[in-house]
């Protein structure tokens, strides 16, 4: 058995509360054979009940001027908070401090997403070089923890007259909504091509077969770009929250997140304008074979390693071959010569 001595650290007085009392003193205790004497659990339930009231203030909406033009006082505002506690736990307000922050980096993961996929499907030849798996990695992973939490995010209603904070409802919704392109776009594509490869003998790769399923690969990666769903949702938040915040700074974002967009459906445009001839092996009716941009791609590849002269020689030779004379328009130089060359 233990006894227990309570010690007060300040006078008690009269106008004080028995909660108030209760602050002001600690409980220690003493084992039977008074071997030791040690302070009472309330102190580390203490500790972690503070760390709970300050991780759970970050799923509330803050008292800032966000919110009280939101809802209109500051009354109001805690009121939203008492909602959002007796919601359960995990469910996290839209405009609280934590979905802010969250928000702001998923933003950040999008644009780059959404410039550098491209390219890479286009561009990158190898796509399982060690940094270009990190990043698919690290976005397909923030991606997938996003998709969670958005189970567990308040929705607001277009006219911003009610919050749902209702668990069930917030599901009900999501899976109504924008559940399946948020779904299919956060498929780690990637990870499941690592793995078949790992399982195919290196002999396969050598096949048409193979190719075939390399270029459907790229294809699949592809479904990625739907993040530009997310990406316009999360900006029209944040036009929100410029407008209630800050009058003229809506107008200047929209005006920029339309440049923006027009700048990044270009970019799209220029990258589709080689993946497709790329994927049909560049026929000779494409335009990057009309340009000759193949062989001006092998030009400065040896150009740049600095290769032997008979090396280069070799190089031509074999894709003259390769061609048939197809690169050099046979049609139009033979058009041109008369009859007796």
């Amino acid at each position: 058995k233990d006894s227990r001595v309570s010690f007060s650290n300040a006078p008690t007085s009269k106008g004080q509360t028995p909660s108030q009392q209760s602050r002001n003193s600690v409980t220690f205790s003493k084992a039977e054979d008074g071997s030791q004497i040690v302070p009472d659990d309330g102190d580390s339930r203490g500790n972690q009940t503070y760390m709970q009231r300050q991780f759970s203030s970050m799923l509330q909406p803050g008292v800032n001027k966000f919110s009280l033009r939101m809802f209109g006082s500051q009354k109001a505002v805690e009121k939203e908070q008492e909602r959002v506690k007796s919601a359960g736990n995990w469910i996290i307000h839209p405009y609280s401090d934590f979905r802010f922050y969250w928000d702001f980096t998923m933003l950040m993961f999008m644009v780059g997403n959404l410039i550098i996929i491209p390219v890479g499907i286009t561009f990158f030849k190898d796509e399982t070089t060690t940094p270009w798996i990190i990043f698919n990695v690290v976005s397909d992973t923030f991606f997938l923890m996003d998709l969670v939490l958005n189970f567990r995010t308040g929705i607001v209603f277009e006219d911003n007259t009610e919050i749902i904070l209702d668990p069930k409802k917030i599901k009900k919704k999501y899976l109504k909504s924008w559940f399946v392109v948020d779904f299919v776009s956060s498929i780690p594509v990637d990870y499941i091509f690592l793995i078949v490869e790992k399982g195919i003998d290196s002999e396969v790769y050598k096949t048409a077969r193979a190719l075939r399923i390399v270029r459907f690969t790229k294809i699949l990666s592809l479904l990625r770009l739907l993040r530009l769903s997310r990406l316009i949702r999360y900006i029209h938040q944040w036009e929100e929250i410029f407008h209630m915040t800050y009058d003229l700074a809506s107008a200047v974002m929209r005006i920029f997140n339309l440049i923006g967009m027009m700048l990044l459906l270009c970019h799209w445009d220029g990258c589709l304008q080689f993946l497709v001839p790329m994927l049909q092996d560049f026929p000779s009716d494409c335009w990057v074979s009309l340009n000759k941009m193949v062989y001006k791609q092998v030009e400065q590849y040896m150009s740049f390693h600095k290769l032997p002269a008979d090396f280069r020689q070799k190089i031509h030779d074999y894709y003259e071959h390769r061609y048939q004379g197809k690169m050099f328009d046979e049609e139009s130089i033979l058009e041109e010569l008369n009859e007796p060359l």
